[in-house]
């Protein structure tokens, strides 16, 4: 069995998914925070930034809000010590904007303020603590910080493992799709051997299982030639005329047969049982469309191809499926011939 692929106007990029890499890495011992310190006192700025390096950290420094911020959205920041009174910025708006660069920052106000505006503002606007100043002891700084630091990596490893889930649950619902699909195949397919018959129930079981506008099925070899057409929007006679010249010139192009459209017997139909295309806008164009060839014991004995209308695209999911399908169907009829000749003492 072989499928030969045609593709034209259709989106083909396929996604691509993260997986147990993502975050196989997070909560390793060895693995420290890059803390920010934000202050424009040289000499707390550089007590700090020490205190924190010999703790083990990556460290970096800004001495004014907007340094502070172009480090966070540059550079990537864990946890940020940023001191309320700063000369461009203050410590709130610099927080404000962190967070709107990467909403998982932790950040530690340090304020000289006894009041409780200060610390009630920051703590509104995200900050995970604040830390008055003259320090009653500065070893609460490293404390404070690895605990935020803490806090941060399980928000990443979060993160991380939900997109593992959100992967893991989309990649199931393709299989479920999938057995969805060939099961409704086995129990209409099984043992057909009438071509014609057997590509109406394809289309109609594809169309009844996935939201592809139309689909169609070229019998090349028929005497003349059969072109079934099903679609769960209405098509006027026009762009039954146009989807026949379109699929014949790909049939061509997969194959050697040279075939004409005028002596292609075009039988056209709609999905009737089909409620979510009840009431849709008849198509008025065809704007998307996917083919591929199935051959069989080394004949192409059908082109089945998807069809796209108006601005509509053939999606990569969409085209996976419709692949899966045209390789079952293959493999239902190679085996029915060789247990009919088994049957007739051919082998």
């Amino acid at each position: 069995m072989t499928l030969s692929v045609k593709e034209s106007d259709v989106a083909t990029e396929i996604p691509t998914f993260k997986t147990r890499e993502a975050f196989s890495t997070l909560g390793k011992e060895n693995e420290r925070a890059h803390v920010l310190v934000a202050d424009d006192d040289d000499a707390l700025r550089g007590l700090l930034t020490n205190l924190l390096q010999r703790d083990g950290y990556q460290v970096s420094a800004a001495a004014t809000g907007q340094e502070a911020v172009g480090i966070v959205a540059s550079r990537g920041v864990d946890v940020a010590l940023i001191d309320v009174k700063m000369p461009d910025l203050n410590g709130i708006e610099v927080l404000k904007r962190s967070k709107k660069i990467d909403p998982g920052i932790e950040a530690v106000i340090i304020t000289g303020s006894s009041g409780p505006d200060t610390a009630e503002e920051a703590l509104k606007n995200g900050a995970y603590d604040f830390i008055r100043k003259p320090f009653a002891d500065i070893k609460q700084i490293p404390r404070c910080v690895r605990r935020a630091a803490e806090k941060r990596r399980m928000f990443q490893y979060t993160a991380a493992l939900m997109s593992e889930i959100s992967t893991q649950k989309r990649l199931l619902d393709e299989k479920v799709a999938e057995l969805r699909l060939l099961y409704q195949m086995s129990k209409s397919i099984a043992y057909a051997l009438d071509y014609e018959r057997l590509s109406c129930r394809l289309l109609e079981v594809f169309l009844s299982l996935t939201s592809v506008e139309a689909c169609s099925a070229l019998l090349p070899r028929g005497n003349p030639p059969i072109l079934i057409v099903r679609s769960r929007r209405e098509m006027e006679e026009r762009l039954f005329a146009e989807a026949k010249e379109l699929l014949v010139k790909e049939a061509n192009e997969l194959t050697s047969l040279n075939l004409s459209a005028e002596a292609v017997n075009l039988l056209p139909g709609y999905l009737l049982d089909d409620s979510d295309g009840a009431g849709a806008k008849p198509a008025s164009t065809i704007s998307g469309q996917w083919s591929l060839g199935v051959i069989v014991e080394g004949r192409m004995v059908c082109i089945l191809s998807m069809l796209a209308f108006d601005d509509g695209k053939v999606s990569p999911d969409e085209m996976r499926l419709f692949s899966t399908m045209a390789e079952h169907a293959s493999q239902i009829i190679e085996g029915v011939r060789r247990a009919s000749r088994v049957e007739r003492g051919e082998v």
